[in-house]
């Protein structure tokens, strides 16, 4: 049973190619003196050519001295591309540069990221990036031109954004999640539920809660998000998972029923809503992350700018108040707490797309 695939498009990226140069030293005698005088002068020469470079760590205090390109893999109007504008029109009244929002979708978010590993490591290329996008499209898109961990510098943990199980009113006969995974076990195969696509988050994260807690479901593959929408409010699909941006606009229609939020905690826009963990799945805590991320090799004090700036916008009030009217949590973390749950997420996800046979069709 399914209405649909996520493709992608058959990428091949051009690479630069530095060029190497092989060249034979003759074989020369040179007085201690004027080798002394070499050296001592092609030090001086190397230490202001680092001075003059673009982006070396002379130039930092001027920092930014011209407008910053921030890159979104996905296309205007979309959940990130509304974070990111929420976040850098502050960013650029902070900085008093202007910051131009570049929409890059397409192939899971890895020409976005792409673009933005083999851009110049001078602080004026940022990218918005997430748990589907960094981590879960590194796991089953294979070659890519580019390390989640190594080819970026990791900025701001922005927020996290737990997401909501809701189940169709008339199909589901479950008022708590408890209940629904007594109807999946007396019912193995039988129970459907939605994602927005192979490989997608809603995916892995289903595939996940069905191995923690011991259910069995068909997965019904998606082309997007409204598709998917559609079809568990018209019964096609029996459960899903959605954001809570989603959420609010499916509770006002009565057709579905929210049963259970991902994270830990319950979340402060719904708090009625019980978390997995209290009804019975103890280890299942699930909130998928947003952040911001360089190249790498971008001069520590050009991070360390962007970070301060972007996690004071990020804890100013009418911000905050946007996001987490949105379904954020804002986490604002700096760089060492991001690359870990960088390194987390993608040791999670590795093994529930291996041992679930998770492909991109």
């Amino acid at each position: 049973m399914t209405k649909g695939e996520s493709s992608l498009l058959d990428m091949s990226f051009d690479l630069p190619v530095r060029p190497t140069l092989n060249c034979a030293a003759p074989s020369l005698t040179i007085k201690y003196e004027t080798m002394t005088n070499t050296l001592r002068r092609n030090l001086l020469l190397g230490a202001a050519a680092a001075a003059s470079t673009p982006g070396a760590w002379g130039n930092t205090a001027q920092y930014p001295s011209k407008p910053i390109r921030w890159v979104v893999s996905y296309p205007a109007g979309g959940g990130a591309d509304w974070f990111t504008r929420v976040v850098t029109e502050r960013v650029s009244a902070a900085l008093g540069q202007p910051v131009i929002v570049d929409n890059r979708p397409g192939a899971s978010g890895t020409i976005a990221l792409a673009n933005v590993a083999q851009s110049p490591a001078d602080g004026y290329t940022v990218i918005t990036a997430d748990t589907g996008t960094l981590a879960l499209s590194s796991l089953l898109l294979k070659p890519l031109p580019y390390d989640p961990l190594e080819s970026f510098i990791p900025v701001t943990l922005a927020a996290d954004g737990p997401w909501i199980w809701i189940v169709n009113s008339k199909n589901v006969p479950a008022n708590s999640f408890r209940e629904f995974v007594d109807l999946c076990k007396k019912n193995p195969g039988k129970i459907s539920y939605g994602s927005f696509g192979d490989g997608s988050l809603t995916h892995v994260m289903t595939e996940l809660l069905a191995a923690r807690a011991g259910m069995k479901m068909l997965h019904v593959p998606y082309k997007g998000a409204a598709a998917a929408q559609q079809d568990v409010l018209g019964g096609v699909v029996d459960a899903m998972f959605v954001p809570p941006s989603m959420w609010k606009s499916i509770e006002p229609t009565g057709r579905a029923r929210a049963l259970a939020v991902s994270s830990k905690e319950r979340l402060a826009l719904y708090p009625q809503i019980p978390s997995i963990v209290e009804q019975g799945v103890p280890d299942y805590e699930v909130s998928p992350w947003i952040g911001f991320l360089v190249a790498a090799k971008t001069p520590q004090p050009m991070v360390d700018k962007l970070h301060e700036v972007t996690a004071k916008v990020l804890k100013e009030a009418a911000v905050t108040e946007k996001l987490v009217d949105a379904g954020y949590v804002i986490t604002a973390a700096p760089s060492p707490r991001f690359k870990q749950v960088i390194r987390d997420s993608l040791a999670t996800w590795g093994p529930v797309i291996a041992d679930a046979k998770i492909q991109i069709k």
